[in-house]
């Protein structure tokens, strides 16, 4: 299958409105695939990958960057396409492998950070991902620790799918795929630890 079919499947349905619930979700090989794909770039274009997902997700600056990260990596996938990089799924899968880089437990890292303030929300999903991230280290690093599309990841989604509600405060309806919440949560504790880290830093 070409990299571009994977792409856009891994990309449709990632948030869902209510409206949206019938549409297909992912199907496991294309998570799989952009997944693996993912870590590949951040291990590769490590800096590259910080810089983006530093940038906020809704200005055309961030998905120009992602884009071009994307195809500047194309050799991650063993067959090439034309590349749809713009995606809330690659970029979960490349600051999943960006948080997995630190050998530190991620829970007590994301513990630590929420001791402090909350990175800043991008958008109504992105603050309910923040809040998430803030108010349960252990089962969002429980989960990250899962394989995608597997009975481990369904298990370590449980816990976390009533938080989707306690978090929104918006009362905006939001309903988001296994997929969709994965990527939501590891961009929400990638930023959560990058600006903890910058405050840090700043202090000294």
């Amino acid at each position: 299958m070409k990299l571009a079919l994977l792409l856009a499947a891994a990309f449709a349905g990632a948030v869902q409105a209510p409206a949206d619930r019938d549409r297909p979700s992912t199907t496991p090989e294309a998570r799989a695939a952009i997944h693996a794909f993912g870590g590949c770039v951040a291990r590769r274009s490590p800096e590259l990958a910080a810089a983006t997902l530093a940038r906020d997700f809704t200005t055309r600056a961030y998905r120009s960057n992602l884009r071009n990260l994307a195809r500047a990596n194309e050799s991650c996938f063993r067959e090439r396409g034309v590349m749809r990089t713009e995606g809330l799924p690659l970029a979960g899968a490349i600051a999943e492998a960006l948080l997995a880089a630190d050998a530190a437990p991620l829970n007590a890292r994301l513990a630590r950070a929420a001791l402090g303030p909350a990175t800043p929300a991008r958008s109504a999903s992105d603050g309910i991902a923040i809040c998430i991230v803030r108010s349960a280290p252990d089962e969002v690093a429980r989960l990250f620790a899962s394989e995608v599309a597997s009975d481990r990841e369904a298990a370590a989604l449980a816990p976390i799918a009533p938080l989707v509600s306690a978090c929104n405060s918006t009362g905006q309806a939001l309903e988001a795929t296994p997929a969709g919440l994965r990527a939501m949560l590891a961009t929400a504790a990638y930023r959560s630890l990058r600006d903890a880290a910058s405050s840090a830093g700043a202090g000294n």
